[in-house]
C-alpha cells in the first residue's frame, strides 16, 4: 500500500503543477489571443484531465485492494521453476565467478558456454521472468463512490417514497373548511440482478504457466464485473440489469416534480458546453441537496469546460486540489463552481440532445443494492482437459429520489 500512496502523492504534485500552468495560460489569453496560446490551453486542459483520471483510477485501485480478501500472492510453481533454472545456470554462474575465464572449469561445463547455439548450451541462458503482467487500463464510472450502497440478504429491497404533500388552506373567522388533500405514498423495489461469466482454461495452462493463472483470471473477472455494473448504473435498462440514471424520462414541465422522471436542463448549445448551461443545471437543484452535490461527466466533456475562456472564467473554477496524508490526493481534485467533478467514462460525449452532464446528490438520489459479492467456482469436471471458472455477482440499482439528480441536455 505504501508504494501506491507515494505514486498517488506524485500524481497530486504533477496535477498541481498542471493546474498552475493552465491558470497562467488562461491569464495570458486575456492579452494574447493568438492560436498558439489557445493551442497551449487545449494541451494543458487535456493533461490536467488525464492526471485527474489517473488519480481517480489509483484511488479506486487502493479502495479495491483494501476491500479485497487476497489469497497468498506467492506461487509455489514459480519457486520450483526457479530452483530448476538455478541448476541449469550453474555452468554460466561458475564462468562468471571465475572472472570470465574457463580455466579450471569442468570440460563438460565449458562445452555449454556456446550461448549463441542452443544445442551447445544456449538453453542454459534463460530470460528472467519478472512476474509482472502489463495490463491495459479500461476507464469506468465511479458510481460506487458517489451513490448510496447497501447490502442485503434478500432478493430485493423495498423503499417507501414519501414524495407527496398534504393540502392546506387559509380560513377567515367563522369560515367552514372543506376536505383538503391527503398525501400519498409510493413504493419502489430494487431487485438484485445477476451477472455472470464462464471462461475456461486448459489444464496445461494452469499447470505450466509462469504466473498464477487462476489468480490472474479472478482479478480480470473482478475488474470486468466492476466496469460492467458501473455502465449499468449509468445506462442500464433495468430489465435484467440495474437501471441507469440516463434512462428515466424528463419532467413534462420545468421545475414540476414527477415521480419516475428526472428533470433535464437545456445547455443552450448542441455542440459545446456553456457556462450559462452549467449554472442553470446546478441552480435547478434544491438547496437541501447542494451540500453533497457533485458532477458526473466524460473526460472529453471536462476538457471542453477547462478550455472555456473569458473575462469571468476565473470565478468558474476552483483550482485547488484536496490533499491528504503524505501529500496524497483525496477523491476528485478539481471543481466547477466549487462542486467536485467525477470523470465517468460511460457518460455520453457532447452531441445534439445528449445528456452529457449529471449533477446532484447521488448518495440521496441513487441506491445500489449488493446481494452477493463476486464468487468464483472452479469446475474441472464438465469439460475434460479444461478447468472452467464460473463467476457470479448479484447487484441492483435504481434512482430513489427523483429531485436529487439533474441532467444537462445538449439542446
Amino acid at each position: 500500500m505504501e508504494p501506491q500512496l507515494k505514486e498517488l502523492a506524485q500524481l497530486g504534485t504533477e496535477l498541481q503543477t498542471g493546474l498552475q500552468d493552465l491558470k497562467s495560460a488562461q491569464e495570458k489569453l486575456k492579452t494574447d489571443t493568438s492560436a498558439a496560446v489557445k493551442a497551449q490551453i487545449d494541451k494543458l486542459a487535456e493533461d490536467v484531465a488525464d492526471k485527474l483520471a489517473a488519480i481517480q483510477a489509483k484511488n479506486a485501485d487502493i479502495e479495491a485492494a483494501m476491500q479485497r480478501v487476497a489469497g497468498d500472492a506467492g506461487s509455489t510453481r514459480e519457486k520450483a521453476e526457479e530452483a530448476a533454472n538455478r541448476v541449469l545456470r550453474e555452468a554460466y554462474g561458475e564462468y562468471l565467478r571465475k572472472g570470465g575465464t574457463t580455466q579450471g572449469m569442468d570440460p563438460e561445463k565449458v562445452k555449454s558456454l556456446a550461448t549463441d547455439n542452443l544445442a551447445s548450451g544456449g538453453y542454459l541462458i534463460t530470460a528472467q521472468m519478472l512476474g509482472v503482467v502489463q495490463t491495459r487500463i479500461f476507464e469506468t464510472s465511479p458510481m460506487r463512490q458517489v451513490a448510496n450502497v447497501i447490502k442485503t440478504t434478500s432478493k430485493s429491497v423495498e423503499i417507501v417514497l414519501d414524495d407527496d404533500e398534504a393540502g392546506a388552506v387559509w380560513l377567515g373567522e367563522g369560515d367552514s373548511i372543506s376536505e383538503t388533500g391527503t398525501p400519498t405514498l409510493g413504493r419502489l423495489e430494487i431487485v438484485a440482478k445477476k451477472m455472470a461469466a464462464y471462461p475456461k482454461v486448459t489444464n496445461e495452462m494452469l499447470a505450466d504457466s509462469s504466473i498464477d493463472i487462476e489468480a490472474w483470471l479472478t482479478r480480470k473477472l473482478s475488474d470486468k464485473f466492476g466496469r460492467t455494473e458501473n455502465t449499468a448504473f449509468i445506462n442500464g435498462n433495468g430489465v435484467s440489469q440495474p437501471r441507469g440514471i440516463l434512462t428515466y424520462p424528463a419532467w413534462s414541465v420545468a421545475g414540476a416534480y414527477e415521480r419516475g422522471k428526472i428533470e433535464q436542463i437545456a445547455n443552450g448549445s448542441t455542440s459545446a458546453p456553456t457556462e450559462q448551461g452549467l449554472i442553470s443545471l446546478m441552480g435547478s437543484l434544491k438547496e437541501g441537496y447542494q451540500a453533497r452535490a457533485s458532477l458526473l461527466m466524460k473526460r472529453a466533456t471536462f476538457i471542453e469546460y477547462l478550455k472555456l475562456s473569458g473575462t469571468n472564467i476565473f470565478r468558474f473554477f476552483n483550482l485547488q486540489p484536496q490533499t491528504g496524508p503524505q501529500g496524497s490526493v483525496l477523491g476528485p481534485t478539481l471543481t466547477l463552481l466549487e462542486k467536485p467533478v467525477y470523470l465517468a467514462d460511460d457518460m455520453p460525449i457532447i452531441a445534439s440532445n445528449s445528456l452529457s452532464v449529471a449533477y446532484g446528490d447521488f448518495g440521496a438520489g441513487y441506491t445500489i443494492v449488493d446481494r452477493t459479492a463476486i464468487s468464483v467456482l472452479r469446475d474441472p469436471y464438465t469439460l475434460p482437459g479444461f478447468a472452467k471458472f464460473y463467476a457470479e455477482k448479484r447487484t441492483g440499482g435504481e434512482v430513489v429520489n427523483f429531485e436529487a439528480i439533474k441532467l444537462l441536455k445538449m439542446a
